[in-house]
C-alpha cells in the first residue's frame, strides 16, 4: 500500500489499525503442546500488552462517537411516558409503566360524552305529535305512517347486512313489505301473511333460475327483514280501521312509551345489575322495574279518563301487562342483531336516537300481541 493510499484513508475517518499480531505466534507455526499448557495455565497470553489506547486506535471515529453518544445517554434522566391507547370495546384511555407497577395511584377514568338527552326527547316529542296527528287525521293517514317507518326501517335493515357481507334481495324484500301492509289494511292479518309467503316464493324462484353466493343466507336476511318489520307492523291495520282504534292506539303507544323512558331514567338513577351483558349491556333490572311500574301506573290511569271509554282499568293492567313482557323482548331482539353485526345502531336518521329500528324495535313486538289482547276482550268486535 502507498503512503497516499494511507493518507486518503485517514481522511476518511480513520483506519482499522489491524490487532497486534506480531505479538501472537503466526499460524503457520506449530507450538509445541507443552508450551500452551503452560501459557495456558499461567494466564498469560498475546494480548496482555494491548492497551486501551491500543483498542482506540483500533476503532473508527464513528464508533468512537457512538460510545460518546450512549455514554451521554446514560447520564440523562428519563421520565418514563404514557401511552394513549384505543381499546376494542372501552373508550380511549391512558395507559403508562405506572399503572402496572402500582408506583402510581390509580386515576379515575375520562368522563364519557355529555349525553344526548335533549335530542332524545325533541325527536321523541316529534314522534308522537306525528302519531297523534295522523290519528286523528283518519286510520289511513295513521297507516302511511306506519308504512313509511315500516319501509325505512326494513331499508336500515338491509343496509346493516349488506356492510358485513351479505346481499339480501331488497326489492323483493320491500315488494313484500308494501303487499303485507296493503293487503293487512283490505283484508287482515291474513292477506298479510299471503303476501309474505307469496315474497318467499318469489325469492325461491329467482334463486332457482340464477345462480348467486350464499342464495340461502341471503334468502333468509331477506325473508327475516319482512316478517321482523313490515309483517310485525300490519298488525296495527286492522286495529287502525276500528271505529274505536284512537283510544286503543294511544293507550299502546303511551304505554310502549312510557316503558322506554321510564326505563331509561330509572337505569341512570337506580341501576346496578345488568339484564343482559351480552346484548345490551346499558339495559339494567332496577331500569326495566321503574319503567314496568311507572307505565302500569300511567296506563291505569289513563282508563279513568272518559275518552278511553273502552278501556277499563283491568284492560289497563292487562294492556301494561302485555307491554312490559313483549317491550322489552323487542328490544333485545334488535340487541341481538345489532350485536351480530357489531354495530350501535342501526341507522342515523333520527338524531338522539339513531334510526328508525332503533326507536320503534319495542312496538314490533307490543303491536302484535296487543292486537290479540284487544281482539279477545272484545275491542274489535
Amino acid at each position: 500500500m502507498s503512503d497516499s493510499d494511507d493518507t486518503d484513508r485517514s481522511d476518511e475517518g480513520g483506519d482499522v489499525l489491524p490487532f497486534p499480531t506480531d505479538r501472537m505466534q503466526q499460524e503457520d507455526e506449530v507450538p509445541e503442546e507443552r508450551d500452551d499448557l503452560d501459557s495456558l495455565t499461567n494466564g498469560s497470553s498475546a494480548l496482555d500488552d494491548f492497551t486501551h489506547e491500543d483498542y482506540i486506535a483500533a476503532t473508527t471515529r464513528e464508533y468512537q462517537g457512538l460510545a460518546e453518544a450512549i455514554s451521554e445517554a446514560e447520564r440523562e434522566d428519563h421520565q418514563l411516558a404514557a401511552v394513549s391507547a384505543s381499546m376494542p370495546g372501552l373508550e380511549t384511555g391512558m395507559v403508562g409503566f405506572e399503572d402496572v407497577t402500582g408506583e402510581m395511584e390509580q386515576t379515575d377514568p375520562p368522563d364519557q360524552a355529555p349525553s344526548d338527552l335533549p335530542s332524545r326527547v325533541i325527536t321523541g316529542l316529534v314522534l308522537a305529535a306525528a302519531v297523534i296527528a295522523s290519528l286523528f287525521a283518519g286510520g289511513g293517514w295513521l297507516m302511511l305512517l306506519v308504512g313509511a317507518l315500516s319501509l325505512i326501517g326494513l331499508i336500515e335493515f338491509y343496509t346493516a347486512m349488506r356492510r358485513v357481507g351479505f346481499a339480501p334481495l331488497s326489492l323483493f324484500g320491500i315488494a313484500g313489505a308494501v303487499g303485507a301492509l296493503v293487503g293487512a289494511w283490505m283484508a287482515g292479518p291474513i292477506a298479510a301473511a299471503g303476501f309474505t309467503a307469496a315474497t318467499a316464493v318469489a325469492i325461491l324462484l329467482w334463486y332457482s333460475l340464477l345462480v348467486r353466493k350464499n342464495p340461502l343466507g341471503n334468502a333468509a336476511i331477506t325473508m327475516l327483514g319482512v316478517l321482523w318489520i313490515p309483517v310485525m307492523f300490519s298488525f296495527a291495520a286492522p286495529i287502525a280501521r276500528h271505529p274505536d282504534h284512537r283510544p286503543l292506539i294511544i293507550a299502546l303507544v303511551v304505554a310502549t312509551g312510557i316503558l322506554d323512558i321510564g326505563s331509561f331514567f330509572a337505569g341512570k338513577r337506580w341501576g346496578r345489575r345488568r339484564l343482559s351483558p351480552q346484548l345490551s349491556p346499558n339495559k339494567t333490572v332496577e331500569g326495566l322495574l321503574g319503567g314496568v311500574l311507572l307505565a302500569t301506573s300511567v296506563t291505569v290511569l289513563l282508563t279513568f279518563i272518559p275518552w278511553f271509554e273502552p278501556l277499563d282499568w283491568k284492560a289497563g293492567l292487562g294492556l301494561a301487562a302485555v307491554v312490559a313482557v313483549f317491550g322489552p323482548m323487542g328490544d333485545l331482539a334488535e340487541s341481538l342483531i345489532k350485536r351480530s353485526l357489531g354495530i350501535k345502531d342501526m341507522g342515523a336518521i333520527l338524531p338522539g336516537h339513531g334510526g328508525v329500528l332503533d326507536r320503534v324495535d319495542g312496538f314490533l313486538f307490543t303491536i302484535p300481541v296487543a292486537y290479540f289482547f284487544f281482539r279477545l276482550a272484545g275491542f274489535l268486535a
